[in-house]
Order: structure tokens, then sequence, then C-alpha cells
């Protein structure tokens, strides 16, 4: 709509996204539900769904299950930093089981190489599950728990104070959002 809008993008962490809005290194962030996001304007964005990933010929071999009924077996996992690490540590300690991680690395599609190799199980985004699986021969397993379904916002400082191009920017993802 707009080829003449040059923005800078930049992947990170959703603290690093909060720190950078509330800093003012940048005007516009996309963040998940369970970041500490204080004083920022939070506006609805996508919906997302964390489901566990498997190599293809795992033990386990129902199409959904709870969290819980995972935790016998060894895990891959996202830095401990990362709001998935997070909601994995939670629901263990709520289940009263250790969570057993093996490993522990940066990028979803590093844990998805880990699985593969055969040195655990994860829990990563649906959307990303699908890309990797297919190549890595990997199969995604439904979570059943409430907390896989999770929401991301767009943050901002104050929408009304946006320059114009980033406020346009905000409202093309947050109607985006909405299809």
């Amino acid at each position: 709509k707009n080829p003449a809008i040059k923005i800078s993008l930049g992947e990170e962490r959703s603290n690093a996204i909060v720190e950078a809005v509330h800093s003012g290194a940048t005007d516009v962030g996309i963040v998940m539900e369970g970041a500490e996001a204080d004083g920022l304007q939070l506006l609805e964005y996508r919906a997302d769904t964390l489901c566990a990933v498997v190599p293809r010929k795992h033990p386990v071999k129902a199409r959904r299950l709870a969290f819980e009924e995972l935790l016998e077996h060894d895990f891959v996992g996202l830095e401990s930093n990362t709001i998935i690490s997070q909601l994995m540590i939670a629901q263990a300690q709520r289940s009263e089981k250790p969570l057993r991680l093996r490993v522990q690395v940066k990028g979803m599609d590093v844990v998805a190489r880990m699985i593969q190799a055969g040195l655990g199980i994860g829990v990563l985004p649906e959307a990303a599950a699908e890309a990797y699986a297919p190549a890595l021969g990997l199969r995604l397993i439904e979570l059943t728990d409430a907390w896989a379904q999770r929401r991301m916002y767009v943050c901002v400082r104050q929408l009304s104070s946006l320059p114009a191009q980033a406020r346009m920017l905000v409202e093309t993802l947050v109607e985006a959002g909405k299809s």
C-alpha cells in the first residue's frame, strides 16, 4: 500500500522488544502474551498456538494431549528467557514434575534440528513447527492446555503520539490480524 515507506525490521525476544519500545529505540514492536509491558499500549494482533514437536517415530502416538503427559521425556527448549520456556517451566512446576531440559538453544530452527537428532522433544509455535516438520521428519501434537493458546500484541508507547508512518504500520498490522 505504501511502497515509499521503509521500515527497519529486527527480531528479538518479547522482553527485549518491550525494553526497546520503552526506551524509544523503536516505535513499534510485536510481543507475546505474558511479556511485562507495563506502561505501554498493547493492541490485539494475532493468536498463536503452541504444539509439541516429536520425531516422526517417537513412541508418543497421540494427536493431542496435555503437556503434563510429556514430562517423562527429555526436552529440547529455547533459552530460559523466552516466554515459551517460562510457560513450560511453570506448567511442569504446577504438575509437580520436573521439566527434563536436555538442551537449550537460541533459535526455533535449532530446536527443530535437535529434535530431529533425537535429543528430546520440544514445544514450538505451530506455524514455525509446520514449516520445519516435513523436511526434518517431525510430527506435531496438539497441546490441549489452555496456555498453549496465546495472544500476540502490537506494542507502542502511545499510538496517538507515533509518527504518521508508524501509525499506518500499526493500523495495517492490527487490521491484518483480524483476517
